[in-house]
C-alpha cells in the first residue's frame, strides 16, 4: 500500500520531522510513502494524479487551512482515504 504525503516545499523543514516519523512508522507498517510537494491549489490535481492508496497531509497552516476544502474535495472524488482530522479542522 502506498500512502501519499502532502507537504508544504515552503515550510520543508516543519515537515522533515514528521516525514522522519512517517518514513519510521511506514517502514515498520511495510507501507511505502510518496511525498509530494503541495505549495498551492495549482499543484492539487498532479498530486491526485500520483498513485496512492490513501492519502496524509502534514501538519501545516498553509496547507490545512488554504488547502482545506480543495483538498477534503478532491479525495471525496477520487475515492481516496484522508487522515481522519482534516475535515475537522478548524477554518
Amino acid at each position: 500500500m502506498t500512502i501519499g504525503v502532502f507537504m508544504n516545499p515552503h515550510a520543508s523543514a516543519d515537515a522533515e520531522p514528521q516525514l522522519r516519523d512517517l518514513r519510521e512508522a511506514a517502514n515498520g507498517l511495510g507501507l511505502r510513502l510518496h511525498v509530494i510537494e503541495v505549495g498551492g491549489e495549482g499543484d492539487l490535481a498532479t498530486a491526485f494524479a500520483t498513485r496512492a492508496d490513501a492519502l496524509f497531509v502534514t501538519a501545516d497552516g498553509f496547507l490545512h487551512n488554504q488547502l482545506r476544502d480543495p483538498i477534503i474535495a478532491l479525495a471525496a472524488r477520487h475515492r481516496l482515504p484522508a487522515e481522519p482530522h482534516l475535515d475537522r479542522l478548524p477554518q
